[in-house]
């Protein structure tokens, strides 16, 4: 008598003993009871029936859990695409690019999606609080100080922000008036209220001059919980310039780096990726005998910008100082 054999779970055959041998099913009954087609299939073994694992179906298993693997990759990678594109990209345009004191400028939105449901808020103080206090896809705005100004946009779903966008444009001053030289008077006595031309202020005579175009440095990305993850980090800057980046904090993926402005914008990627919370980078633009450009910025938690400041590098030394611009 041949000991019998135990039944391993493997989705079996089921073999019935009689009195003249042994009947084993075919296999395609044997898959159709595994396939539930047949309310024959029972998985508990009685007194004259035990449990054998076929060939065949053992191949079938295991094409069957092959199949189930290929399916839920197919799945995963089908809903890769829906999941990233419920998420508009967004972006900003200014037009002019350098808006002049006093006169104002169109700031529209560029968004990818056009949900209904999506709402822009502007945000043009910079300040600290992050208050938006205009709304629309396209606005318009005047600043009454020239200088380097922060605009910041975000997009609102229902109540959740879902992506902002932060930029530093450059608003040039009000042109000053140049009275134009008086023609030659006409032969005849000397006036004796003829107006004298001004002298020159001593404090700008030797004073250095701005770089033309001055720098701009732009950062783009997504506000995180635990930090930011930076998409853009780029610096507008005359040719011949020199772009510094340093970092300082835990988490920087390296100290400093350093490029040569040969065209109009230098990017900085080595620093676009993720950044925890704690992160500072400076941004240095120098030019010989030029005033130059320092930007610093604060990577903070809790889906908060980054904290900004932005001061001017007088030639020869170290140390940044507040900018002024008259």
């Amino acid at each position: 008598m041949r000991r019998p054999q135990r039944w391993d779970g493997i989705y079996p055959e089921r073999v019935d003993i009689t009195k003249n041998g042994v009947s084993a099913k075919p296999p395609w009954q044997a898959v159709a009871e595994l396939l539930h087609l047949s309310p024959a299939c029972s998985a508990t073994p009685t007194a004259r029936t035990r449990q054998n694992p076929h060939p065949a179906a053992r191949r079938f298993a295991a094409a069957r859990r092959a199949a189930l693997i290929v399916l839920a990759v197919a799945a995963t990678l089908a809903l890769a695409p829906a999941t990233s594109a419920a998420k508009p990209s967004v972006d900003f345009v200014v037009t002019p690019s350098t808006p002049a004191q006093g006169l104002p400028a169109t700031y529209s939105a560029v968004l990818s999606s056009g949900d209904p449901r999506l709402t822009v808020e502007w945000d043009f103080d910079g300040d600290l609080g992050a208050i938006y206090e205009t709304q629309g896809a396209t606005v318009s705005h005047a600043y009454a100080t020239p200088g380097e100004k922060q605009v910041s946009m975000r997009v609102v779903k229902d109540g959740e922000v879902k992506d902002v966008v932060t930029k530093t444009i450059y608003v040039t001053p009000r042109p000053l008036f140049v009275p134009a030289p008086p023609a030659d008077p006409a032969p005849g006595p000397p006036s004796p209220t003829a107006p004298q031309p001004d002298a020159p202020d001593p404090a700008l005579i030797g004073a250095p001059s701005l770089m033309t175009p001055f720098p701009v440095v732009r950062i783009a990305g997504q506000l995180l919980p635990w930090g930011a993850r930076v998409r853009l980090l780029a610096v507008t800057a005359p040719p011949r310039a020199v772009v510094t980046a340093r970092c300082r904090g835990d988490g920087c993926p390296l100290r400093s780096v350093s490029r040569r402005s040969r065209a109009r914008q230098v990017r900085l990627r080595a620093f676009e990726r993720r950044l925890v919370a704690g992160v500072r980078l400076e941004i240095l633009v120098r030019q010989h005998g030029f005033v130059g450009k320092y930007t610093r910025f604060r990577i903070r938690d809790g889906v908060r910008p980054p904290l900004r400041d932005d001061r001017c590098l007088l030639p020869g030394r170290r140390v940044p100082v507040r900018c002024s611009f008259g």
